[in-house]
């Protein structure tokens, strides 16, 4: 019974096609776990909110409240 020998000749070509591949597969699997699990949910959580947000309405308590100092605030009364 004999040991195995180890392999001398392309050794580095083939550990770098290994690795190489590897990181490809994690790679792709990082990125489609960023995009669905995170672009995804924001770019929906953004939707959700402009679907009735009205910026007139947001306007008209932000310069009742003095932000701006551009224009006179407006009281209600």
């Amino acid at each position: 019974m004999s040991i195995a020998r180890p392999q001398m000749r392309g050794l580095l070509k083939s550990k770098i096609k290994r690795d190489l591949t590897i990181a490809l597969i994690a790679g792709l699997a990082a990125a489609a776990c960023v995009k669905f699990g995170y672009a995804e949910r924001k770019k929906q959580t953004y939707a959700n909110f402009y679907r009735d947000y009205d910026d007139r309405k947001a306007f008209e308590h932000m310069n009742s409240m003095g932000v701006f100092h551009a224009t006179r605030p407006k009281k209600d009364d």
